[in-house]
C-alpha cells in the first residue's frame, strides 16, 4: 500500500495540472479572442449581468402583451423556441419589446398564462440585468379584454421605481427617451408632471429582422454550454433601430402611446379596456385638469417608432363604444352640448398631444433676446406633413418651455353653466404693463369661486408673463391683420368672441376696466335690477347686451351662443376688416356693432342697452407682485422661447391680498386708473 500512495499524489497532481491549464487556457477560436470571453469561476446564467444589477433603474414600463396561442408542441423548453413562437403570433411585440432591455428600465407585462410562460423564456437571455422583466396575469378582465385601471394599480403594487411608464407593446424606444425623462424629473422635481409624445410610424416590411434576437439566443445557449460571457447586444439592437427613423412617418396629434408620470400621481382611471380608443386622450385631459400636474409633450427631443402602419383598428373592434360611454361618464370637468350650439362636434373636446401645458424643445442654436418671444404653434406643428424628419437633437441640451394652447382647450378648462348653457367671461388685456391690474381683476373674479374667465392677449410678452403668474390666458391675433394696432386689437377681440360662439359658449367680452367680484348674472342683477341672464335651466331672455358708460364707451357685450348672434359677429367682424380710420379698439366696436344691429332690426334678435356710473379707481400697490415681475421680465429678456423655470414660476393666487374688495360685487372705473 505504501508503494502505491506515490503514484496516487502524482495522479492528483496531474489531475490539477491539467484542470487549472483548462481554466486559463488560450481562446479556441477568434471570434472569442474578438469578444475578450473568459470562464469565472462558479457560472450561471445570470453571471453575465451580474455588474448591472446596481444600474440606477429610471423607470419601470409596463406594457399588456398580446395573448398568445398555445403551442402545438407539449412544451417549449429552449428560448429560440419560445421566442420563434411569439414572433410568429406578435411581431411587433417580439421585435420592439427586446429593444427596452437595452435601456435603464424595469419592465412589467400583463398577459394570460401561457403567454407570460412563452416570454419569460424568450426574454430570460435578453435582459440586461436579473429581474428587468416580469410578467404578470391579467389582474381583470371584461368580457375577455384586459381592463386598464387593473394594470395601473398593480403596476404601483410591483414597480419599485419613482416613475412609471405604460407603452404599447410595439414601439421601440431610445436612449433620448431617458435622458428627457431625467432632464423633466430634475426640473420639475417639486411637482407632479405627465410626459407624452408623437410616435412615429415605421413599416414592419422596413423594420429590422429578428435575426439579432435570435443569434442572441443562440449565443447565450452556446455560452451556457461552455460556461462563458456573451458580448453586450442589447445597444447593438438598438443602434439598427436609429438607423430606420429615416424611413418613418410622423404619426397625427391624437395617437398618444406612452405616459410617464410618478407613482404618486392618482389617476382614478375608470374601468377602460385596452387597444380601444379614448382611454389615452382622456389620461391626457384628466392631467391637464389637474393644477398640481405639469402635462409635458416631447417630441422635438424624443424618437419614438411604432412597428406598423397608422390603422383604424381601434375604433372598430369590440368594446370601442363601452370606451365611448365611460369618457362620457367620467368627464373630468362638468360637460353641456346646447342643442342651440352653432357648432356641435361629434365628440366631446379631450385631451391632444398639441395641448399640453410645456413643451420640452431643443436649446436654440442662435443667440436671441426674449422681446421678440418665439412661440410654437403646436397645431401647426401637428399639422405638417407626415414626411417631418425625426428629431435630431435630444436633451441635455433642451428645454421646457410654454406650449400656446388653443382656445378649445380654455374654454373647457374656464367654463361655467349659466342657464343651462355653457358660459365664458373674455377680459382683453393690450400691452404688458396692464398685467399688475389684470392680475388683481382675477383675483376678484375668483374670489366666489368663479373659473370662467380668459384673458387673451395679442403681445407674446404678456403671454408668457402671465403664464408665469398662472393665470389663464390666450395669446391670439385675428386673421384679419391692420396696419392700424387699434383696428387689429378690435378684429382680434370680436374674432375670440365668434370662436366662443361657434363651439357653443355664451360670451361676454369686459374690459379691465370693469372690476368684479360677483358673478356675471349677479353683476347685472345688482347694477341693473334687471334679471338680464337666466337662473340655471331657465331660456336666455336677451340676445345681445351692452353695457357702456356715461360717457358712452363700452364696457361689456354679452353675446348668446345662436346662430343669428354667430352671424351678426360675422358681419361685426367683416366690417371692422375694412375700416381705415383710427380711434380706440373699443369705440370702433361700438360704433360698427350700432350700425350691424341697425341693419339687423328686422331679425328677431332681442337687445338691450345699458348704461354705468363710473369712479375714480385707485391702482391697488402690490408690491410683492410688481417685485415678481421685475424678476419676471428680466428673465424673459434672457432667452428668445417663452422658458418655464419653475423656481420662477408663481404659486397659483399667490399674490392675491385683502385689498381687492369692492362691496357692491362691482366697480366701473373711468379708464384712468389713479397711482
Amino acid at each position: 500500500m505504501r508503494s502505491k500512495r506515490p503514484c496516487l499524489l502524482l495522479a492528483a497532481g496531474l489531475v490539477v495540472a491539467f484542470y487549472v491549464i483548462y481554466q486559463y487556457r488560450e481562446p479556441s477560436s477568434p471570434t472569442e479572442t474578438q469578444h475578450h470571453r473568459h470562464r469565472p469561476p462558479r457560472h450561471n446564467a445570470n453571471t453575465d449581468l451580474e455588474h448591472d444589477t446596481a444600474v440606477h433603474k429610471v423607470a419601470t414600463i409596463f406594457t399588456i402583451l398580446r395573448d398568445l396561442p398555445l403551442s402545438s408542441k407539449a412544451t417549449l423548453s429552449a428560448a429560440l423556441e419560445a421566442y420563434n413562437h411569439v414572433l410568429q403570433h406578435d411581431r411587433p411585440g417580439a421585435l420592439a419589446v427586446p429593444a427596452w432591455f437595452a435601456l435603464p428600465v424595469d419592465v412589467v407585462a400583463y398577459g394570460s398564462k401561457a403567454t407570460c410562460a412563452y416570454w419569460r423564456m424568450a426574454t430570460a437571455a435578453l435582459v440586461r440585468y436579473p429581474r428587468q422583466f416580469k410578467c404578470v396575469e391579467h389582474p381583470c378582465l371584461k368580457d375577455g379584454i384586459p381592463r386598464l385601471d387593473c394594470a395601473f394599480a398593480t403596476t404601483k403594487q410591483l414597480a419599485q421605481t419613482k416613475l412609471l411608464m405604460y407603452s404599447n407593446a410595439d414601439i421601440v424606444y431610445f436612449e433620448d427617451l431617458i435622458d428627457a425623462i431625467n432632464y423633466v424629473d430634475n426640473s420639475l422635481s417639486k411637482s407632479d408632471f405627465l410626459l407624452v409624445g408623437r410616435r412615429r410610424d415605421l413599416p414592419l416590411a422596413k423594420a429590422v429582422g429578428p435575426a439579432p434576437v435570435m443569434e442572441r439566443l443562440r449565443n447565450a445557449q452556446q455560452a451556457a454550454a461552455k460556461r462563458m460571457i456573451d458580448v453586450p447586444w442589447a445597444h447593438i439592437y438598438l443602434n439598427s433601430w436609429q438607423a430606420q427613423l429615416k424611413h418613418s412617418t410622423a404619426h397625427n396629434r391624437n395617437g398618444i402611446d406612452y405616459f410617464i408620470f410618478p407613482q404618486k400621481v392618482q389617476w382614478q382611471l375608470p374601468a377602460y379596456l385596452v387597444g380601444r380608443i379614448e382611454w389615452d386622450q382622456w389620461l391626457l385631459l384628466r392631467a391637464m385638469c389637474m393644477p398640481t400636474v405639469y402635462t409635458v409633450e416631447m417630441s422635438e427631443v424624443v424618437n419614438v417608432l411604432h412597428l406598423g402602419k397608422a390603422t383604424q383598428a381601434s375604433h372598430a373592434q369590440n368594446g370601442t363604444e363601452y370606451n365611448k360611454q365611460l369618457t362620457l361618464q367620467h368627464m373630468p370637468r362638468r360637460y353641456h352640448k346646447s342643442p342651440a350650439t352653432v357648432h356641435v362636434p361629434n365628440a366631446v373636446w379631450i385631451g391632444r398631444l398639441d395641448e399640453t401645458d410645456l413643451l420640452l424643445r431643443p436649446q436654440p442654436t442662435q443667440p436671441g433676446t426674449g422681446l421678440d418671444v418665439k412661440v410654437r404653434s403646436s397645431a401647426a406643428y401637428f399639422g405638417k406633413d407626415v414626411r417631418l424628419p425625426p428629431a435630431k437633437r435630444s436633451c441635455p441640451s433642451c428645454q421646457l418651455v410654454y406650449n400656446a394652447p388653443s382656445f378649445e382647450k380654455l374654454l373647457y378648462l374656464q367654463h361655467t353653466l349659466v342657464g343651462n348653457r355653457r358660459a365664458v367671461t373674455l377680459v382683453m388685456i393690450r400691452q404688458l404693463r396692464e398685467v399688475p391690474e389684470a392680475y388683481d381683476w382675477h383675483c376678484r373674479f375668483s374670489q366666489r369661486g368663479e373659473a370662467n374667465h380668459i384673458f387673451v392677449t395679442t403681445d407674446a410678452k404678456t403671454w408668457k408673463i402671465m403664464l408665469d403668474l398662472q393665470l389663464p390666458v390666450l395669446l391670439f391675433n385675428s386673421k384679419a391683420q391692420s396696419s392700424d394696432p387699434a383696428v387689429s386689437f378690435a378684429c382680434s377681440a370680436v374674432e375670440v368672441m365668434l370662436k366662443a360662439l361657434y363651439h357653443g359658449y355664451c360670451a361676454t367680452l369686459v374690459r379691465l376696466t370693469v372690476r368684479l367680484t360677483a358673478s356675471l348674472e349677479d353683476f347685472f342683477d345688482h347694477a341693473f335690477g334687471l334679471n338680464a341672464l337666466p337662473a340655471m335651466g331657465e331660456a336666455p331672455r336677451h340676445d345681445v347686451i351692452t353695457v357702456s358708460s356715461k360717457a358712452q364707451q363700452l364696457q361689456v357685450l354679452w353675446l348668446r351662443s345662436r346662430r343669428s348672434t354667430y352671424t351678426l359677429g360675422t358681419k361685426l367682424l367683416t366690417d371692422l376688416m375694412d375700416i381705415r380710420t383710427t380711434g380706440s379698439p373699443w369705440q370702433l366696436i361700438k360704433e360698427l356693432l350700432g350700425v350691424v344691429l341697425q341693419q339687423s332690426a328686422a331679425t328677431s334678435l332681442s337687445i338691450k342697452h345699458l348704461t354705468l356710473g363710473s369712479h375714480s379707481c385707485k391702482q391697488s400697490h402690490n408690491e410683492p407682485l410688481l417685485t415678481k415681475l421685475d424678476t419676471l421680465f428680466s428673465q424673459l429678456k434672457a432667452s428668445p422661447l417663452p422658458q418655464f423655470a419653475q423656481g420662477l414660476n408663481a404659486e397659483r393666487n399667490a399674490f392675491c391680498n385683502a385689498t381687492v374688495t369692492d362691496d357692491d360685487g362691482y366697480m366701473l372705473c373711468d379708464g384712468s386708473l389713479e397711482a
